[in-house]
């Protein structure tokens, strides 16, 4: 089989769709678990009185920072409604639309089956632990791993 990240999961066997599936939920608590958040704390070499400087209380996760860097006008919230399509089997094939104010459909779909791919078939490494590539997956596609 050849991989298309613009079909939908339910093109895919069952024993294929599950790993896809684990692995959104994993990103999609990932994500709701670790947000950028930016706090005020006294300066360290402060120049009045009350003087406050931001610092980095959290983060979002590395693989979110990269898809955020790499897309123009990256969205949290499509994200995680594209991780929750996957995660219960609703995700959609990519569309592209003509005539239409936007150019295309189920983009945010299309992005997050490409990402898990990558980690299903190459691996990856988070908080010092590395996950190898699924077999299964590597099997189906026909990828040596």
């Amino acid at each position: 089989m050849e991989w298309d990240p613009k079909k939908k999961l339910a093109y895919w066997s069952e024993e294929t769709q599950k790993p896809f599936r684990k692995q959104a939920e994993q990103l999609l608590s990932d994500l709701t678990h670790n947000q950028l958040r930016v706090i005020l704390i006294p300066a360290p070499r402060p120049q009045f009185s009350g003087h406050k400087v931001r610092a980095v209380e959290s983060v979002n996760p590395e693989w979110y920072q990269e898809l955020y860097a790499f897309h123009k006008h990256f969205r949290r919230d499509r994200s995680e409604r594209a991780l929750e399509r996957i995660v219960n089997n609703q995700d959609q094939d990519f569309k592209e639309l003509r005539n239409s104010s936007l150019p295309y459909t189920f983009s945010y779909d299309q992005i997050y089956r490409d990402l898990i791919f990558d980690r299903l078939t190459q691996g990856h490494e988070e908080e010092g632990y590395y996950s190898p590539p699924n077999k299964t997956i590597c099997q189906f596609f026909n990828i040596s791993y």
